[in-house]
C-alpha cells in the first residue's frame, strides 16, 4: 500500500499518510465542508479531525482500499481526498471526494474521481459504485453529473437523507477509458 501511487495530469494520488493529518484537519474545520461531511454539520476540532483521518487510513487495512490523498503536482500540497470508501452501513462501495478550500473550483474532485474509480473497478472487482451526496450540496452534485453518475434514489445515513448517485463499470468504461 505504501508504494501505491496513481497519477493524473495535475495530481498524485496515494494512500493517506500521517503528514496529511494537519491539512485534513484544516479541511474538516472548514464550515462548507463540515456542512456536508460531518455528522452534525459542524466544523471538527483538530482532535476529532485527527480521529477521522485515522479512520480513513484504517479503512485501507480493513477493506484493502480507501480514500487517496490528492497531492497537487505544482505545489506538492495536500489538495483533498478522493476514492473508494465502503464503511459499515453504506449501501454499496462509494467514490467520494472532498477538496481543501485552497484548491476548490479547479476540477480536482472530478479528476481524482475518474482515476480512483478506474483503479477501484480494475483492482477491486466492483461492478458498480455510488456517490452519496447530501441534499443541498450543489458542488458535489455537479461533480457527480460530470463524472457520469445518475441519481438513482435516496438513503438514510446518520439520521439524515443522502442522494444516491450511481455508475456501473460498463458506463465508466464507455465514458472514461475503454476496457479496464
Amino acid at each position: 500500500m505504501s508504494n501505491l501511487l496513481l497519477e493524473t495530469e495535475r495530481l498524485f494520488l496515494r494512500p493517506p499518510a500521517q503528514e496529511d493529518a494537519e491539512a485534513h484537519a484544516a479541511l474538516m474545520a472548514d464550515p462548507l465542508t463540515a456542512q456536508f461531511l460531518t455528522l452534525d454539520g459542524q466544523p471538527q476540532p483538530p482532535m476529532i479531525a485527527w480521529r477521522t483521518w485515522a479512520t480513513l487510513a484504517g479503512h485501507w487495512t480493513f477493506r484493502g482500499y480507501g480514500f487517496f490523498s490528492m497531492i497537487d503536482k505544482k505545489t506538492g500540497r495536500w489538495a483533498g481526498r478522493a476514492g473508494p470508501w465502503y464503511p459499515e452501513g453504506w449501501p454499496k462501495p462509494e467514490i467520494g471526494w472532498a477538496v481543501h478550500p485552497d484548491f476548490r473550483g479547479r476540477g480536482y474532485a472530478l479528476e481524482a474521481a475518474i482515476e480512483t474509480a478506474g483503479w477501484a473497478f480494475k483492482t477491486q472487482g466492483l461492478s458498480d459504485i455510488v456517490s452519496l451526496i447530501r441534499p443541498g450540496n450543489a458542488q458535489s452534485r455537479r461533480v457527480a453529473e460530470k463524472f457520469g453518475e445518475t441519481k438513482t434514489g435516496m438513503v438514510e445515513l446518520f439520521g439524515g437523507q443522502s442522494e444516491v448517485w450511481s455508475l456501473t463499470k460498463a458506463e465508466y468504461e464507455r465514458l472514461w477509458g475503454g476496457q479496464l
